[in-house]
């Protein structure tokens, strides 16, 4: 019998959070596209990142990362993430059904207490990871998580 998934979702986020720290060192502190494809574990290729906002791993209950999008108008973001907000940045739902199955990935993360990945977007294909973060709570009228950035 193989481990429990909430274990192999530690680990993974664990050696994500290593890898992360190894390509930030190497390249003064942002990491790109290719970087977050090239990601490995258990000898099977993982991307840290998709075209969705939210990245979900097939068999695991929660996200392991969320990202926002690059533009130099941030006026013309398909979500509007408040990412000025000093200690508790708001991260958007994925479209407006609270039940989309990435808004119920992350509200699993939130319960359970996942740390998470969050990708800030600073150009074309160039990212500011940021981990670990927490969701510490939704606020549904706004269609929005609360993402604390330390403990």
């Amino acid at each position: 019998m193989g481990a429990p998934l909430d274990d192999i979702g530690a680990r993974l986020r664990g050696a994500a959070f290593a890898y992360l720290d190894e390509i930030k060192r190497r390249s003064g502190g942002f990491v790109t596209w290719r970087d977050l494809q090239a990601f490995t574990f258990d000898g099977r290729r993982i991307p840290l990142i998709t075209q969705r906002g939210i990245r979900t791993i097939s068999g695991l209950a929660g996200a392991i990362s969320i990202f926002t999008t690059y533009s130099p108008d941030p006026e013309r973001r398909p979500y509007d993430d408040e990412l000025g907000v000093a200690d508790f940045p708001r991260y958007k739902w994925r479209g407006d059904d609270p039940d989309h199955y990435d808004n119920v990935a992350l509200r699993h993360s939130m319960g359970a207490g996942h740390d998470l990945i969050w990708f800030v977007g600073v150009a074309r294909g160039v990212y500011e990871a940021r981990y670990p973060v927490w969701l510490v709570a939704e606020e549904p009228t706004e269609q929005q998580f609360v993402v604390a950035l330390d403990e």
